[in-house]
């Protein structure tokens, strides 16, 4: 017997407000919803016991620990809001998550070499479903702009102002739009760019009007993009070590951040300093996220450390130097 009150209602309300807010919780969402198949599963209604929580809290089979995790800071969050409006509930503790990754940061030599080998490949069969001559203006911007994957192959041709130089994100993993500043050699590749991709497909994308597009105009996906991306590595000579060890497409984000942060560095700015202009250029909803990088660009740069300092705020304008360094 499924219960008479069951927790759709209050799923929606809540996902309204969070939407209200511009987060749109993609992921929260259908896990929100898979815990209220649970819920009319073990036939419960609000507010969420412990018992119910302890289920949903459970590690799954093959669950990796930060999937599990996530899943229980969704539900958490939840909680909290449905014992805001009175609907008691209960709020578990959230399960421990370490992680020994360390992300692999491109050296810029080894950035140079991949562009270069990117740009010289050529597959061997080229069929009207390739995704080859996106490839290296994708990489590009992954790299000069720190964009994740999905933010980039998102990108719709009325996002990318190449007049201005700049990048509106609009599907981002917050659900936050945000604006990105490109350098001049950026929006230059983009252009050359275009100009192929109207000269492969015949005419400007119609179809889907993404900037990044195969020759047949539709969507590239994520698993195209690692193939390429392994066949390049591969080309220059650095070693994939699998699933799970990289390095990994979202590796260049890691690499954009520490470049960029030992720019800023480098330009007079103190890390402190840099950390809230890098956190809003990456999107990150904290300083926490972007905190992580300082570590990573000192341990990569300990040279810069001599150079730190607390600089006045009319130092601001050099941060213009990361177009040169970043891209």
């Amino acid at each position: 017997m499924k219960p008479t009150n069951t927790y759709t209602t209050y799923i929606n309300q809540y996902l309204a407000i969070k939407r209200s807010m511009g987060i749109t919780l993609k992921t929260g969402a259908s896990n929100l919803l898979q815990f209220a198949r649970l819920a009319a599963e073990m036939n419960q209604s609000p507010g969420i016991t412990k018992e119910l929580m302890d289920t949903w809290c459970e590690k799954r089979p093959n669950e990796t620990n930060s999937n599990r995790y996530y899943r229980v800071v969704y539900l958490r969050q939840f909680a909290n809001y449905l014992s805001s409006i009175g609907v008691t509930s209960h709020i578990p503790e959230l399960p421990k998550l370490s992680s020994s990754f360390t992300p692999y940061i491109f050296s810029k030599e080894q950035m140079e070499s991949f562009f270069i080998a990117s740009d010289q490949f050529r597959p061997f069969q080229i069929n009207y479903n390739s995704a080859y001559l996106m490839m290296p203006t994708l990489f590009k911007v992954l790299y000069a702009t720190g964009l994740r994957l999905g933010e980039a192959l998102a990108l719709k041709e009325r996002d990318i102002n190449l007049k201005d130089k700049y990048l509106i994100v609009r599907q981002s993993k917050n659900g936050m739009e945000r604006i990105v500043p490109i350098a001049s050699t950026l929006a230059d590749v983009c252009t050359k760019y275009k100009e192929q991709r109207e000269y492969f497909t015949n005419k400007p994308p119609v179809t889907s009007n993404l900037f990044f597009i195969k020759r047949n105009e539709s969507r590239c996906d994520h698993k195209a993009a690692y193939d390429f991306f392994r066949q390049i590595l591969w080309r220059i000579g650095i070693a994939h070590l699998g699933r799970g060890f990289g390095p990994r497409i979202h590796d260049l984000r890691h690499t954009f951040a520490c470049h960029a942060l030992k720019a800023m560095t480098e330009s007079g700015l103190d890390f402190y300093q840099s950390l809230p202009i890098l956190s809003n250029y990456l999107g990150h909803q904290s300083l926490e996220a972007t905190n992580k990088y300082v570590r990573l660009t000192a341990e990569l740069y300990p040279d810069i450390l001599k150079a730190v300092d607390s600089t006045c705020a009319y130092v601001f304008p050099k941060i213009k130097s990361i177009e040169n360094e970043t891209n």
